[in-house]
């Protein structure tokens, strides 16, 4: 602490005597006083108990969207399962049309957080209304995901499909920054836009008949 506030004094040309290193709980700051008598503070390296903090902080997350993800998805299929089957078939069919079509509440979910300082809990409640449409109505894109990797599932236990396809949308969407900046959006947008289309499609086409088990 006393050699980087020696260091920060050399770079702001300053009096060892206006340097003040302190540490306030886990935090090392370094305080100093300007010609104007502005004390500021800037904050020190991080300790080791900070960065084992932050790597189980994000830890907690990933578990939480691999056990929360694929169990909204469940919960989705058994309340409404005539809704998540024209999910499951418009998804199949293709994500071109959900893409075009999700956009329209991505730009108005994307004006919400920029408002969201100005709004406070009026843009807050929107915006988690809208984020739990998009990620329950991928259920969807997962039940596909399942369907193809493991058809043999379809016969006495379907959800698993749903499950097991939610585990490997879940952990594409957990890869460091393309999963985080692409895949996660991407599994929003589709979301919304597949719920959009079953809306207005009742009869979607029907599915083509499971693979029999090897």
């Amino acid at each position: 602490m006393v050699q980087e506030a020696r260091k920060l004094g050399t770079q702001l040309h300053l009096h060892s005597s206006c340097i003040l290193p302190i540490k306030f709980g886990q935090r090392r700051l370094i305080c100093y006083q300007t010609r104007n008598d502005c004390v500021c503070c800037r904050v020190g390296k991080p300790t080791s108990s900070m960065l084992i903090s932050t790597i189980f902080m994000w830890v907690a997350i990933a578990a939480g969207f691999i056990i929360a993800l694929p169990s909204l998805w469940l919960c989705s299929q058994a309340l409404w399962p005539e809704a998540a089957e024209r999910r499951a078939q418009i998804a199949a069919a293709g994500q071109g049309r959900s893409f075009l079509l999700g956009l329209i509440p991505f730009f108005i979910s994307a004006l919400l957080i920029a408002k969201l300082g100005k709004l406070g809990l009026a843009g807050v409640i929107p915006l988690g209304v809208l984020l739990l449409w998009g990620f329950a109505s991928a259920d969807g894109l997962a039940t596909t995901i399942g369907r193809r990797i493991w058809p043999y599932l379809a016969g006495d236990r379907p959800w698993k499909q749903t499950l097991r396809g939610g585990l490997v949308l879940v952990g594409t969407a957990l890869l460091p920054l393309v999963g985080w900046v692409l895949v996660l959006p991407l599994l929003l947008i589709i979301g919304w836009g597949t719920s959009m289309r079953s809306r207005s499609s009742k009869n979607p086409p029907p599915l083509s008949a499971p693979a029999p088990e090897v």
